[in-house]
């Protein structure tokens, strides 16, 4: 589950219960590379310099967008 925390953060909550707070502008960055990282252009480990979050940011992203 993800929801807006603030104008800056979004707070992802797991199955389990955990929660990790993740800046807006990670699933911005994502998000503008969606369609490259669906066509295998982008991998996530190109997003790694950028973000520590791809992981919860791209499986969040693929959620809602497919």
């Amino acid at each position: 589950m993800a929801q807006e925390k603030n104008n800056h953060t979004i707070l992802c909550t797991t199955p389990k219960g955990s929660e990790q707070s993740i800046p807006r502008k990670d699933f911005e960055l994502i998000y503008e590379s969606w369609e490259g990282y669906l066509s295998d252009r982008i991998m996530r480990k190109d997003f790694s310099p950028d973000t520590r979050f791809s992981k919860y940011t791209i499986s969040i992203i693929h959620q809602f967008v497919n």
